[in-house]
């Protein structure tokens, strides 16, 4: 496979926690106007760090897989860097209960993903990311457009975009890497 990244050939050129995000421009009473939508942001980040530890696994289990390593080291990248990022935004909008290092060692060690035996469990473990990839996608799509807090919006779309990004290189991956329809021959 060519380029894993997507149909230009580049990831999008990436964002940075730390140059990107003003976090300063939070409006933190709008923020707080949807409970149920920083409950929402709250569960993705929960899911993006406990994705993590699948990852590791799909990656050891692929290192030898270039292409493979490449796109899942830039998942697992992703995935820190937006459970950070909601964290963080969570934090500055005082969103109760916070994300405690407790709780999300608790999530992480409950991902049911171990350790990979078969060619054919890492290709539905793809086949899963792919899935989860474009749910998150749908999700912060649906985040950007009810947060009233225009630095929830501008979050979530670039969390959606990243998902995205991922869901069509997996897609990609599978599509030119992996035998899904089931045939075998002798």
């Amino acid at each position: 496979m060519d380029n894993p990244a997507g149909m230009d050939g580049r990831w999008g050129g990436g964002w940075s926690l730390a140059t990107e995000i003003d976090w300063g421009a939070i409006d933190i009473a709008a923020a707080r106007t949807d409970p149920e939508l920083l409950m929402l942001v709250r569960r993705a980040a929960l899911r993006a760090a406990r994705r993590t530890v699948g990852l590791s696994h799909l990656l050891a289990a692929l290192a030898a897989d270039s292409v493979a390593s490449a796109l899942l080291a830039r998942e697992l990248h992703d995935s820190w860097k937006h459970f950070h990022a909601l964290r963080s935004y969570l934090e500055v909008a005082e969103y109760s209960p916070a994300i405690a290092e407790a709780e999300l060692e608790q999530h992480r060690r409950a991902s049911p993903e171990g350790v990979l035996k078969r060619a054919e469990d890492a290709a539905a473990r793809i086949a899963q990311l792919l899935d989860d990839a474009a749910r998150d996608g749908a999700l912060f799509g649906l985040v950007s457009s009810r947060a009233t807090d225009p630095a929830l919006a501008r979050l979530a779309d670039r969390i959606a975009r990243d998902r995205q990004q991922h869901s069509l290189a997996l897609a990609k991956f599978l599509a030119v890497n992996v035998d899904l329809s089931g045939e075998k021959t002798a």
